[in-house]
């Protein structure tokens, strides 16, 4: 069950993809360039990337299962400040809250979808949460793209909002404490400047460099250059997360069998790959 449920939350929190889509309609509506648009995303990304090893710390100490629901809670009051926001600083202050309680999620959900789980199948576990992460970089788009013409930007929130408090619900219901505890709950200094740690990070951050720039500057080159539909936009934006969603769990799969370090080197390599083909195109692709 904590499975399950540490899915549908990191579910929830990963459909803000559907709020790349609404970037052109925020700027139009509080008259602000992409250059300043662009805060909505930093503010959020910066919030979850901060909360997320507070998040675990937290988890280890008083149960992950506490820390889950209060991520859940704290998105829920984000998407209901962002999508009554009349003012763009208002608008920021509700992503940084919903940034805070993203953290809080993404940080406790390896633990939670591992919790009880034997070495050999954590690969797989961990495959299954980021499929679900995937799926909901996926329909986000679609959903935004069928939504937001029709009712405007702060659709992108208001739809999470049942969803969220479902899912806290669900939660509180069911959930156990799930604290997972360490031998050595805090991580030193010694342990962050550890080679295989500062490796995977330097992975990590590089495959996300990539994929965020051009998600916060792809809706406004295919909605306002290219002067596509916003079903159209959606629908070419759901392409790399539907991959996503597909490989996580066979990534999974094969790195309980020969390792993290290979999945992770050819997925760079593939994105690589995609990234240069993107470069090349032009006006009539």
């Amino acid at each position: 069950m904590p499975r399950w449920l540490a899915a549908a939350g990191a579910f929830v929190v990963s459909l803000d993809s559907t709020v790349n889509l609404a970037f052109p309609a925020m700027a139009r509506a509080f008259d602000a360039p992409p250059e300043r648009v662009r805060w909505v995303i930093i503010c959020y990304v910066l919030s979850y990337a901060l909360l997320s090893f507070v998040g675990g710390a937290a988890g280890d100490r008083v149960g992950h299962g506490r820390v889950f629901r209060a991520g859940i809670a704290l998105g829920a009051v984000g998407y209901v400040v962002c999508g009554t926001a009349l003012t763009f600083s208002w608008l920021l202050g509700g992503r940084v809250v919903q940034g805070v309680g993203a953290g809080l999620v993404y940080g406790t959900t390896p633990a939670l979808v591992t919790f009880g789980v034997e070495p050999a199948g954590r690969g797989r576990a961990l495959g299954f949460l980021n499929g679900a992460i995937g799926l909901a970089f996926a329909v986000g788009p679609l959903l935004a793209g069928a939504l937001v013409g029709r009712w405007g930007w702060p659709v992108v929130f208001h739809l999470r909002l049942p969803l969220a408090l479902v899912v806290l619900a669900w939660a509180v219901a069911r959930m156990p404490v799930a604290r997972v505890a360490a031998a050595s709950p805090l991580v030193g200094a010694g342990d962050v400047a550890r080679v295989s740690v500062l490796r995977a990070g330097a992975l990590a951050f590089l495959a996300n460099a990539g994929i965020f720039a051009i998600w916060l500057l792809a809706p406004f080159y295919l909605l306002e250059r290219r002067g596509l539909d916003a079903l159209m936009g959606g629908a070419l934006f759901t392409l790399t997360p539907l991959g996503t969603a597909v490989a996580a769990p066979v990534a999974g799969w094969i790195a309980d069998r020969v390792g993290p370090w290979r999945p992770m080197q050819a997925g760079l390599v593939l994105e690589a790959a995609g990234l240069f083909a993107m470069s090349r195109a032009d006006a009539a692709t």
